[in-house]
């Protein structure tokens, strides 16, 4: 299905990780968010899904920075300082600054019109994916994928 290439990531706390060594699962849900029109695609999988409430699903979102967007971006971006909603903690919000077009070919995405929602395996194969606005359908398939062995 796809790849996710090794990327350097800076988490809302502030703490860095390496993707996809650092997933904090064999099997992680990843959001990755493109452009900030995007933010409410994203909130109906956090909601749709129960993220907040279910401590059992590994799961994270990543805000993709254009790499020419530099560091200077992605650590703005990481350091925000808006209020996190409850039942969010701030080493699951990530970003990262890469080559977009790159990234969407290498991992099999659709485009980046959308959010893109992918299970991710420790690997950084991309095991599900499903795009767009929460679906209970897709949200179903991956979450078969999610607890699958």
């Amino acid at each position: 299905m796809g790849q996710l290439p090794p990327l350097a990531a800076k988490a809302r706390d502030h703490s860095s990780l390496a993707l996809p060594q650092g997933l904090p699962a064999e099997r992680t849900l990843a959001l990755l968010v493109f452009k900030r029109e995007q933010k409410e695609e994203v909130r109906s999988w956090i909601e749709g899904m129960g993220l907040r409430r279910d401590p059992t699903i590994p799961w994270l979102k990543v805000r993709v920075v254009p790499a020419e967007a530099g560091p200077v971006a992605v650590t703005m971006e990481s350091s925000a300082p808006a209020a996190l909603p409850a039942g969010l903690r701030p080493d699951r919000l990530l970003s990262v600054a890469t080559d977009t077009d790159r990234l969407v070919q290498s991992m099999g995405l659709f485009n980046t019109d959308h959010a893109q929602v992918v299970v991710l395996g420790r690997d950084g194969q991309v095991l599900a994916k499903a795009q767009g606005a929460y679906d209970q359908d897709k949200a179903r398939a991956l979450m078969e994928t999610l607890r699958s062995d």
